[in-house]
């Protein structure tokens, strides 16, 4: 009788063949680490934190952008930024209340009012931004080549 795969390789294969389980690599930060987290959450620029942490000046963005996509890494971000937002009160509602101020504020100026009020479309929900690699094109038409009408432009992205 043929034993299952399973079998036989429990049974007759020696213990040094054996594969043994990874052991659980342990997610610490290292004193750099560390100090890279504390200048972004100062300013939230990769690069500059990356080189105020003592990261080479050349290869300090990709190294930023490395250590923020690193899970454990980015796990303490978000610890350190909720532990931030709490210490100082800082939540959805009080930026919803700043912006209302600004809107109806009378001596707010129309750039500050529609500065304010977009903020609170993107706060809301209203505006949705897609974060994309590329850049993106603006392809522009030019229409109404006839003598009578001026020429107008499409603008399609």
């Amino acid at each position: 009788m043929i034993k299952p795969f399973s079998e036989w390789y429990n049974s007759e294969m020696p213990k040094t063949c054996k594969k043994k389980p990874k052991k659980a690599k342990k997610e610490f930060l290292t004193q750099k680490q560390q100090t890279f987290l504390d200048e972004y959450v100062k300013d939230h620029r990769e690069r500059d934190a990356a080189i105020r942490a003592g990261y080479k000046r050349g290869s300090a963005r990709n190294t930023a952008l490395k250590l923020l996509s690193t899970p454990h890494i980015a796990a303490k971000l978000k610890a350190m930024e909720g532990e931030l937002q709490t210490r100082n009160n800082i939540t959805k509602d009080y930026f919803i209340e700043k912006c209302k101020d600004i809107i109806e504020g009378s001596d707010s100026k129309n750039s500050d009012k529609i500065g304010g009020l977009t903020l609170l479309a993107r706060i809301t929900g209203h505006i949705k931004e897609k974060q994309t690699d590329t850049k993106q094109v603006v392809i522009l038409q030019q229409k109404g080549l006839e003598e009578d009408e001026p020429p107008s432009v499409d603008i399609t992205p």
